[in-house]
């Protein structure tokens, strides 16, 4: 709740009904410390459901089945919008994309963002916190990366700079854009890209 006008008794009965917590503050500023708090526990929260799920195959796939369904239903509604049919193509980050056995339906062309393992899990480890053996988790559960290399129809090396990385997106963007109008001429009515880590 936030300055004087509200209901205090509903506001804990909604945070309890939902096993939360309320706060309460006269400023905006009172509430900066308990919403970071809260953000805390939701990245702690996420961290040890992605530990859990990519430390056992039937864990994931119990997982996937729950939130698949939802995200793949999002995006259809997402790419059906008038924002998506205006722009020259639209772009699905889909980490486990080759591992998904419906993928090559909801895409026209795949594009994989590349970096040996080594740098990959240095990276994921360092820059994002994850623990080293849940990387190499990750990794395993992914398709060969030599076999994500050949599916794929366009390939951004990462290896290098950020800068290095950015021209080659910059010029991928000029290939797209000038080469959009082709799937204008589908059914899909989209140009739907999917990037795969």
């Amino acid at each position: 709740g936030l300055g004087t006008r509200f209901n205090e008794a509903l506001m804990v009965a909604m945070a309890r009904a939902g096993g939360g917590n309320g706060y309460y503050g006269n400023r905006a500023e009172d509430l900066f410390d308990p919403i970071d708090e809260e953000l805390q526990l939701l990245s702690a929260l996420c961290a040890r459901l992605r530990e859990a799920a990519f430390a056992s195959a039937d864990a994931r796939r119990t997982l996937e089945h729950i939130i698949h369904p939802r995200v793949r239903a999002r995006t259809r509604e997402l790419t059906q919008s008038e924002a998506a049919r205006a722009a020259p193509y639209v772009i699905h980050m889909v980490p486990l994309l080759f591992e998904s056995a419906d993928y090559e339906r909801r895409i026209d062309c795949a594009i994989v963002v590349d970096v040996d393992e080594a740098t990959q899990v240095e990276r994921v480890s360092t820059l994002r916190g994850v623990p080293e053996a849940t990387v190499r988790n990750i990794i395993a559960a992914q398709m060969p990366r030599a076999e994500r290399l050949r599916r794929a129809q366009f390939v951004l090396d990462n290896s290098g700079s950020l800068a290095q990385l950015s021209e080659q997106v910059d010029r991928l963007h000029q290939v797209l854009a000038a080469n959009s109008h082709l799937s204008r001429n589908t059914a899909k009515g989209v140009h739907s890209l999917a990037s795969a880590p």
